[in-house]
């Protein structure tokens, strides 16, 4: 039921110093498309059962930098599949010159194909392909929250790639991400001025409302959408509370489960 399947990602985020189940196999920049920026690290339980979950980590850093606490997702990366999680933290093309210089839908694009590869080599590292789940933290839970709602491949200069295999998630775990963008471009100046403008093809809500449309999650959910946690402060004010209670309204009117979890603080957890 859907209490089962949200506790089943609230384990994903808070037993994370568990005594391991396996050891881990880890391997680091793995290409999974054709751009340089496009590589993942992969962890594996050694000597686990064929088809386990799929767990894929997004990072942070306003799409345009790596985030500052990267040794976080190596750990997750390895306590989870110490937990027998097949997992991939997904590295993807930025906006800044120095990791890409790309804009949007490149973002959307990469995070997708990295999904597809997971399912076309399923069987070679002892994924379930119908049990994937997307975390992530700031900007990078706006692309798990996409994950988990588009249905189809999204139009990007790699959809042609593995494109027999699907794109989507089964549940989404957002940790302090931005849902609304045109909301938050109205609400935070500096996050419009310096994240979503160079993301979002240098427009603003006036001049290409349908690009900033369709970058938020609030609108694509659809009657498919899986399970999703939400994890936000109360006192943030990089992404506003109001970003995550938009989310949930939205969730609970189209029926789709969700958990909420509020804590005293701000952006970080």
């Amino acid at each position: 039921g859907t209490g089962t399947i949200t506790s089943t990602v609230t384990w994903l985020i808070i037993n994370v110093n568990l005594i391991p189940t396996y050891a881990v196999q880890e391997t680091t920049n793995i290409a999974y498309g054709p751009n340089a920026y496009e590589t993942f690290d992969q962890c594996l339980p050694v000597n686990a059962p064929s088809n386990r979950p799929g767990l894929v980590i997004i990072h942070g850093g306003g799409w345009s930098a790596e985030d500052d606490s990267l040794s976080q997702y190596q750990t997750l990366c390895n306590a989870y599949a110490a937990e027998g999680y097949v997992v991939y933290d997904i590295d993807y093309r930025l906006t800044a010159k120095k990791a890409g210089g790309s804009q949007w839908p490149d973002q959307v694009g990469d995070i997708q194909l990295a999904v597809r590869y997971m399912r076309a080599n399923a069987s070679q590292i002892g994924l379930d392909p119908t049990r994937i789940c997307s975390y992530g933290t700031s900007s990078g839970s706006q692309l798990a929250l996409l994950l988990d709602e588009l249905q189809t491949i999204h139009t990007a200069d790699v959809s042609s790639i593995d494109a027999n295999y699907s794109p989507t998630v089964q549940c989404a775990v957002d940790t302090f991400g931005p849902t609304d963008l045109i909301r938050e471009y109205n609400e935070n100046a500096n996050v419009a001025q310096f994240c979503l403008v160079p993301l979002l093809d240098n427009q603003t809500p006036t001049s290409d409302p349908a690009i900033y449309q369709d970058a938020s999650p609030v609108n694509n959910i659809a009657p498919q959408t899986g399970p999703v946690f939400i994890l936000q402060g109360t006192q943030d004010t990089t992404v506003p509370p109001d970003q995550a209670q938009e989310l949930q309204q939205d969730l609970q009117t189209a029926g789709i489960p969700y958990n909420y979890l509020q804590y005293i603080g701000g952006h970080g957890y």
